[in-house]
């Protein structure tokens, strides 16, 4: 499953809305196209790939927003290759090549390989802000004196057709991200972003015994 759609996946189905992921909702207003305005966006991100991975283990809490309306709350904490992630019923945890999704509700756990292509918070913490020069077409559309925005263009068509990064460019931290699926909007708004106190929490069976296991690897 690739990244875009296990993201739709995850959000759609913990947010509970009426969705698909073949984008088969009532529409949004998509992202604008390009302006004109190309400057330097792949050192923005680089900075912000940085700052990041000098502040690991880190501690992201978020609200996923959708055009509909709906919103719900996050937390994950990353460090390297590892995290742990979690909204309203659902814990999310990776190490390596392997991530696990508890879904509490359904009393279900699935086990699937990670996604290493996949540059989103939902999907792959660990890499979601890992953007410059992975398979993007970047460009710096706006900026003020505190804050900038990049918009990122995949250039393998796919589920996702763009997405866009606003950073603080005081503390080069990012402070949203909204992606773009065929004018079908999802946006992270990062409501804090700070050092964590410990390392991501492991997998633990142990913690959902009668859980029903299904194992996509």
């Amino acid at each position: 499953m690739t990244g875009a759609c296990r993201l739709k996946r995850v959000i759609l189905s913990t947010l509970c809305l009426s969705l698909t992921l073949a984008c088969s909702c009532r529409a949004t207003a998509a992202l604008p196209h390009d302006g004109p305005t190309e400057r330097n966006s792949d050192g923005l991100l680089r900075s912000v790939a940085a700052t990041l991975r000098g502040m690991e283990p880190y501690e992201v809490l978020f609200r996923v927003e959708t055009g509909d309306g709906v919103s719900v709350d996050g937390r994950c904490i990353v460090a390297a290759e590892r995290y742990s992630l979690s909204m309203e019923g659902l814990e999310v945890y990776g190490a390596g090549t392997t991530r696990w999704e508890v879904h509490r509700d359904r009393r279900e756990v699935l086990i699937d390989r990670v996604d290493t292509t996949a540059r989103n918070l939902i999907d792959n913490p660990a890499r979601a802000f890992e953007l410059a020069g992975n398979g993007y077409d970047a460009r710096l559309v706006a900026g003020e004196a505190d804050r900038a925005v990049v918009r990122l263009r995949p250039h393998d068509a796919g589920a996702m057709s763009a997405l866009e990064l606003t950073v603080d460019t005081r503390s080069m931290l990012p402070l949203a991200v909204t992606y773009d699926f065929d004018g079908d909007l999802v946006r992270i708004r990062l409501l804090r972003v700070s050092r964590a106190a410990s390392a991501p929490e492991s997998y633990d069976p142990s913690r959902h015994a009668g859980y029903e296991v299904i194992d996509f690897r």
